[in-house]
């Protein structure tokens, strides 16, 4: 899943470099890309925190060893992030409305971040760190697109 997500990400700065180019289809390859990373945190995302392979989503044995505070985290980590990258998206493509949506997806995953580092200063989760990885790149992004509108 990390290949699929760093793939996503690399197509979408090849798509953004085209855009600002003019280049023609590179907003598409930006609008493909973005989307669907979003869709991938939206849907995949607790196989994506969890590091859970595709083929063994839809197993129940994936999921033993997994408490129900984890679940729920990675579940509302992945909406918060797909929130937040939809703004960004929203915002690259000129799409009216990512104003908030990018808002609230700032706020969602910042106050997400905060109850992860609590966490992780309890339990020095690998889990955590991981999370708290991720959303402060994320939160970087979002805040220099808030900050250029």
């Amino acid at each position: 899943m990390k290949k699929a997500e760093l793939t996503l990400f690399a197509i979408a700065a090849i798509g953004y470099i085209l855009t600002l180019f003019n280049i023609p289809a590179g907003s598409d390859l930006l609008l493909f890309s973005l989307f669907l990373l979003v869709s991938f945190y939206i849907t995949l995302g607790i196989a994506i925190f969890n590091e859970i392979p595709l083929s063994k989503l839809f197993k129940a044995d994936s999921y033993t060893n997994l408490s129900l505070l984890r679940i729920s985290g990675t579940i509302i980590n992945g909406i918060c992030l797909s929130a937040l990258v939809a703004g960004i998206f929203f915002y690259l493509l000129h799409y009216p409305g990512f104003f908030l949506l990018l808002l609230i997806g700032l706020i969602l995953t910042t106050f997400i971040s905060i109850i992860f580092c609590i966490y992780y200063r309890k339990s020095k989760s690998e889990l955590c760190s991981c999370f708290l990885c991720r959303n402060t790149i994320f939160i970087i992004i979002g805040f220099i697109v808030y900050i250029l509108y």
